[in-house]
C-alpha cells in the first residue's frame, strides 16, 4: 500500500492470493489500530500508511 496507495482491496487479494473478504477484515483491523487510514472517497481515494 505504500508503493501504490491507490491499490484496491480486490487487487490486494489477487496479489496476495487470498479472498477479498480476508483483505477487508485485515484492513478494518489496521484502520481500528490506527495503522492505516482511507483518504478521500471509496472510488477515488487512497490509502495512507501511518505506521511502519
Amino acid at each position: 500500500m505504500k508503493a501504490d496507495p491507490f491499490i484496491t482491496k480486490a487487487e490486494l487479494a489477487e496479489l496476495l492470493q487470498v479472498s477479498p473478504r480476508w483483505i477487508a477484515q485485515k484492513m478494518k483491523k489496521l484502520q481500528a489500530a490506527g495503522e492505516i487510514r482511507r483518504v478521500g472517497a471509496d472510488k477515488n481515494g487512497w490509502w495512507d500508511v501511518l505506521k511502519e
